[in-house]
């Protein structure tokens, strides 16, 4: 449970659907943040043929959906956002009962 480890859980994109709606959305969430710790559950990936093949019903672009996710994380804008804002990227292994 995250409240075990004292992380909070960050919101998704909602309802963005392009890239640049997601990066937005994601630096809006950054600006919101309060001191603590938090945590962002995605599931970032490479839009290649493998990711072609996970899907279902309704929802068959994973592979464009999880490079967007990448793209966000990786993108310019948001990793200036993050030095701007002060914020410290941690991994679980610093993470604490």
């Amino acid at each position: 449970h995250l409240q075990d480890y004292n992380v909070k859980s960050m919101g998704g994109f909602g309802q963005a659907k392009t890239l640049a709606d997601r990066e937005a959305a994601f630096i809006r969430q950054l600006k919101e943040l309060k001191p603590g710790n938090y945590i962002f559950i995605e599931h970032p990936a490479f839009d290649t043929p493998e990711m072609e093949t996970v899907g279902h019903p309704g929802y068959w672009d994973v592979g464009k959906d999880r490079q967007m996710v990448t793209d966000v994380f990786t993108s310019p804008a948001v990793k200036q956002a993050i030095q701007e804002l002060g914020i410290h990227l941690i991994s679980y292994a610093d993470l604490r009962k």
